[in-house]
């Protein structure tokens, strides 16, 4: 039995994206890129795994490496370099009658952000590339980064997958804009539209709350527009037979022509947004309060190009290797494609898979899921 894979992010509701400013003048710009990690300005101390800031030591091992970092960067010499013991800085740690900001900073990095969550690197100017990486494992107190102006003092590092270093910092939005010029070293981005707006170039399909996206691809790089428009109008269909279904009409949807159906069934409140890449090769963007249906539309289009028949389109496995496990949303997928497919005739379907070897071969229309044997 073939599968298809979903490729969806589903992002949880506490999923965290934060703002890392790569040190003072960026000195860790470089640093975080080529070595696929990111820290703060800590050189020369450890961390424990779960960093507690009621916990005086713990809080001491913050201070050191800030004490040190700046040892480096102010007066390394003329004094004698700070002492690489925790020991040395509890007194002082004791006596602070708040958690200065920088150690708040710490434990966010090292301790409050799960795999997963996403961090943005901004660069020094508006033309500079920004990096967006994902956490790709917990805090591990073994490994840490020497830094090119820390040679000699490694620093504790998380561990990133970069997913998005193209766009430049002037392109952004200037709400986003203003968190990369904040001074402060870590920001937790809550609002969710700027959420949105960094997801929305980290992942082509994903899944927030009720809330989903789905992009289908247009790789022809010289298309007709009237190809495009029966591109258009084939991907409505697929919307309109997922509106028949939502309403428990798909005998009645599969009972009209082509145009009929459409006209009759498709309902403009399903997406909330639909934007074109004019780009050649470009795509074509759904964005849907339904969160099933851009992924129905992708599996249908997925299925129709690979030649299967209805009965083996019936038979499809539908997984998702963005997620460790599959979840509901996947089962409701899946149970939403094949009974739509249970309503549907082999000459119907026989139509559509005409239909989009057409519009292969016209404006390379294809999906982002992936056929798996």
């Amino acid at each position: 039995m073939s599968k298809i894979d979903l490729n969806t992010r589903f992002i949880s509701e506490n999923h965290k994206v934060f703002v890392l400013h790569p040190g003072k003048r960026k000195r860790f710009y470089e640093d975080f890129a080529e070595r696929n990690a990111v820290f703060l300005d800590i050189p020369g101390t450890q961390l424990p795994q779960n960093l507690d800031l009621e916990n005086v030591r713990h809080r001491a091992a913050i201070y050191m490496g800030r004490h040190i970092g700046q040892w480096y960067r102010n007066s390394q010499s003329t004094k004698n370099k700070p002492s690489s013991q925790i020991s040395a800085y509890l007194n002082k740690v004791a006596q602070q009658s708040t958690i200065p900001r920088y150690m708040s900073e710490a434990k966010a990095l090292y301790r409050t952000a799960k795999p997963g969550d996403l961090v943005v690197v901004p660069g020094s100017g508006y033309m500079s590339r920004v990096f967006i990486g994902e956490f790709t494992d917990t805090f591990d107190p073994a490994h840490s980064v020497a830094a090119r102006i820390y040679p000699a003092d490694p620093i504790p590092a998380r561990n990133v997958k970069w997913i998005h270093t193209r766009q430049i910092k002037a392109h952004f939005s200037d709400r986003l804009i203003k968190l990369m010029q904040n001074r402060q070293a870590l920001i937790e981005i809550s609002d969710i539209a700027e959420k949105k707006e960094i997801y929305d170039l980290c992942y082509k399909e994903y899944n927030l709350g009720d809330e989903a996206q789905g992009r289908i691809r247009v790789t022809k790089s010289h298309i007709d527009l009237r190809d495009m428009v029966d591109a258009n109008d084939f991907v409505s269909y697929f919307v309109a037979m997922y509106s028949a279904k939502l309403r428990g009409e798909l005998p009645e949807f599969m009972g009209l022509d082509w145009k009929a159906a459409a006209e009759e069934f498709y309902d403009r409140d399903l997406l909330t947004d639909t934007s074109y890449s004019i780009n050649s090769p470009g795509w074509l963007k759904l964005r849907s309060s339904k969160f099933v249906l851009p992924a129905f539309v992708g599996v249908l289009l997925t299925l129709a190009s690979s030649g299967a028949t209805l009965d083996q389109a019936k038979q499809i496995e539908i997984s998702n290797s963005s997620m460790v496990t599959n979840n509901e949303c996947v089962l409701e997928i899946s149970q939403t494609v094949r009974e739509t497919l249970e309503m549907m005739n082999a000459g119907e379907w026989e139509r559509i898979c005409r239909e989009m070897k057409e519009l292969e071969k016209n404006v390379g229309l294809e999906s982002t899921m992936t056929l798996k044997p």
